[in-house]
């Protein structure tokens, strides 16, 4: 089956796009990055648009992109063996590096088959000099690299701004010898703060099943240090290509913070960016200015885009530079006016909050430190601002969780819609899915049951009250979400079956059945306090002891 049409739709995109970085002539080092999901997530992706920029910076770097295929072109793939970068069309399995940023747990699956449409082996074992080096970096791998181990030749524990550099760096000078030892290279690698070789490191585990021991050999550290970087302003934070058909269409991305000091109990991101830092608002306005030289429709990214110092002064101003703002959700406890009418002057209609738990006792046992008045003031600013839709955004199955908070929620709708009876109201339901590193990495995980008969009863007492957009992610889906956020080694044939026979509940059950292993085991026990967890040899500057009394803490309010 010729792939002809996927590239042709590919070569469209690269026409109506704005900022690719095209290299005339061979580099010594070729880089594939990818994206496991399709260019419209991918390009979403302010941490991926920056990497495209850092490597292509290199004078011996070539650097191009590649995504998972939409669905209409994966039968192309299915077998070609083809998978090809957009700049050049060249094969993946051509290049010196295949780099995937990888931000999702839901995108394993898809990384695994990216490899098997690129033609390599898919374990790591059988790959040899004449495949390109799988390297792997992002919040997942940040946080529980394990379920990738067999598959992957090193990865990136943290951010990328300083130890990316060291990173090529190494490799090459090993690329310019004549014959490429990848023994050598990953004891080297491994030597760089941050970079996590799991070929390196023995797992042991104990009769029931859990890790006993994670032994580092041949001079790998024991543990693995997370890389942060301190100054965000000596790195670019803005995007580099803008394009139509990205989640955010023709938007130019300005990442403002990086991290947040909540601590909310169940947030990854929360964790696996501390501490808190911010680019200074000269950086900001320069960012700013640069992309209204190419469209007028900025995104100001970060995890808390409220909190940062004046930010409805800086609205205001970017507002009269001709900045149509935009921003991903915000925290209504520091929601100001400015803000909002910034944003309502930029054409964003809809605006979006988390307040995660309906009931304010359910918010103390998540730390989710804001109150129903917080709330409701943002409601009437939203409203007064002139937004027409007001999107809320609420997790089912938190530690803690009575059916009584499950109507709290629609006691909380209501109450939203009564302040502020212009706005039509969505709501967003995701099931909780503990995290490592997370107070609540010792948790279990709500029952599909469970997480159903609420959803069920959510929609019920909802659908009293009129027309109301409600969507709630899958349960099923959301425990298979699970197994792979606090998974080990032992899941490489359950995600090798997947990737081979397709992403279904039916295969995921009897993939791990097939294992040896179970949904009981991964989901739905609670953690013991002395346990060893498979990401415990990564050290991302949080202290164990601090994260259980936090846990111990939330069980004290239950």
């Amino acid at each position: 089956m010729s792939i002809w049409p996927s590239i042709e739709r590919s070569r469209e995109r690269l026409r109506e796009e704005h900022g690719t970085i095209t290299k005339s002539g061979a580099a010594p080092i070729s880089v594939a990055l990818a994206f496991p999901n399709v260019y419209k997530v991918g390009m979403a992706g302010l941490g991926f648009q920056i990497i495209y920029r850092l490597l292509n910076s290199r004078e011996d770097t070539l650097c191009e992109r590649v995504f998972y295929p939409d669905e209409r072109d994966l039968s192309l793939f299915a077998s070609s063996g083809r998978l090809f970068t957009m700049e050049s069309e060249r094969p993946v399995a051509n290049f010196t590096l295949l780099a995937f940023s990888l931000s999702f747990e839901m995108d394993i699956p898809r990384l695994l088959r990216m490899l098997m449409m690129s033609g390599l082996p898919l374990r790591a074992s059988d790959r040899g000099p004449e495949h390109p080096l799988v390297m792997v970096g992002g919040p997942v791998v940040t946080f529980n690299p394990e379920p990738l181990a067999e598959f992957i030749d090193f990865c990136l524990v943290g951010e990328a701004e300083e130890a990316l550099p060291e990173i090529m760096d190494i490799i090459s000078d090993e690329a310019s010898s004549d014959l490429l030892c990848r023994e050598d290279l990953f004891y080297r690698l491994a030597g760089v703060g941050g970079v996590y070789v799991p070929s390196l490191y023995e797992v042991g585990y104990d009769d029931a099943g859990r890790v006993a021991d994670v032994v580092a050999s041949n001079g790998a550290p024991q543990r693995v240090r997370r890389r942060w970087t301190a100054n965000l302003d000596a790195y670019p934070g803005s995007s580099t290509v803008i394009s139509p058909d990205a989640e955010f269409p023709n938007t130019w991305l300005v990442e403002i913070s990086r991290g947040c000091g909540r601590r909310c109990r169940f947030c990854m991101a929360g964790h696996c960016y501390l501490p808190p830092r911010r680019r200074s608002k000269e950086t900001v306005l320069a960012a700013v200015r640069q992309g209204l030289q190419l469209i007028d429709r900025i995104g100001l990214v970060g995890a808390a885009v409220s909190d940062y110092p004046g930010i409805d002064d800086l609205s205001w101003e970017l507002t009269s530079m001709g900045a149509k703002l935009s921003v991903a959700s915000l925290r209504v406890d520091t929601l100001g006016p400015g803000l909002l009418r910034s944003l309502a002057a930029g054409r964003s209609h809809t605006l979006t909050v988390a307040p995660e738990a309906g009931s304010e006792r359910l918010r103390r046992i998540i730390n989710k430190r804001i109150t129903e008045e917080h709330i409701m003031n943002g409601v009437r600013m939203a409203a007064e601002a002139g937004f027409h839709r007001l999107k809320f955004y609420f997790i089912i199955g938190l530690p803690g969780e009575r059916e009584e908070d499950i109507r709290a929620i629609v006691d909380l709708v209501l109450s939203a819609r009564e302040a502020a009876p212009g706005l039509r109201l969505e709501l967003s339901v995701a099931p909780f899915v503990p995290k490592p590193f997370t107070p609540f990495q010792w948790s279990a995980m709500a029952k599909i049951a469970r997480l159903e008969k609420h959803a069920t009863l959510l929609r019920t007492l909802l659908r009293k009250y009129g027309s109301m957009d409600i969507s709630v992610e899958s349960p099923r889906w959301s425990a298979v979400q699970g197994i792979m956020a606090r998974g080990d080694r032992r899941l490489a044939p359950v995600l090798a079956s997947v990737a081979a026979e397709g992403d279904s509940i039916s295969v995921w059950r009897r993939s791990m059945k097939q294992a040896g292993l179970s949904y009981d085991f991964y989901l739905y026990r609670i953690r013991e306090e002395e346990e060893v967890f498979p990401w415990d040899h990564l050290d991302i500057g949080l202290e164990k002891a601090h994260l259980r009394q936090s846990y111990n803490e939330a069980l004290a309010e239950y």
